[in-house]
């Protein structure tokens, strides 16, 4: 039985969407920019900022859920990557956007104050 787009939580949607992406840029082929151990690692890191967009429990759906139906159905069932590198490239996506937000924050903070001083 199909759910309706309203039944799926917004980590489910997203996890979809992401799945149907990577089908059509297929990232086994050798011209993609995800292709190989170092592509699959990149599009997992690249994963990560997306989780700022979800509350916790639907970020917690993501990491526990994307291998498979990300990842492992992207590869035509032929993962490079296990799933605990997977999660932790993911991890490391978030941990490096959060910084970058944090740096852009403060970047802020200082211009305004020069601006004020000014």
């Amino acid at each position: 039985m199909r759910t309706s787009k309203k039944d799926t939580s917004p980590a489910q949607d997203y996890m979809n969407r992401m799945h149907r992406a990577c089908t059509i840029h297929d990232i086994n082929r050798p011209d993609s920019p995800y292709y190989g151990r170092e592509g699959h690692l990149r599009l997992a890191r690249e994963t990560g900022p997306s989780l700022l967009d979800f509350d916790e429990a639907n970020q917690n759906m993501i990491l526990s859920a994307s291998y498979g139906v990300i990842y492992v159905r992207a590869c035509h069932l032929k993962p490079i990557l296990d799933a605990k590198e997977w999660i932790a490239e993911i991890l490391s996506g978030k941990r490096k956007a959060i910084e970058s937000l944090a740096e852009w924050k403060e970047e802020l903070r200082l211009k305004r104050k020069e601006r004020e001083a000014s």
